[in-house]
């Protein structure tokens, strides 16, 4: 499992990521996510299992519940496999 988180566009150590007190999930809970599983292939490539579609759920989610993406389908979708990679 990688250590390495994507926040505002960037790639973080886990040690360097933080919540702002300012965030509104922190204060009424209101947020959407979707669990993401990735497993390593024999080969030693990285498989993100049905990441479409986990993608195209998230962003359908946050629709739903009137939270604004700063971030397409495109930059989530090769963000995931960024981290992954990392």
């Amino acid at each position: 499992m990688s250590d390495t988180y994507w926040v505002d566009g960037k790639y973080l150590p886990k040690d360097d990521v933080s919540i702002s007190p300012l965030t509104h999930t922190f204060h009424y809970g209101l947020g959407v996510f979707e669990g993401v599983r990735s497993y390593e292939a024999k080969d030693g490539s990285v498989n993100i299992f049905r990441l479409k579609e986990h993608t195209e759920r998230l962003l359908e989610s946050a629709k739903i519940t009137g939270i604004e993406v700063e971030y397409d389908y495109a930059d989530l979708f090769d963000a995931q496999i960024q981290v992954v990679k990392v």
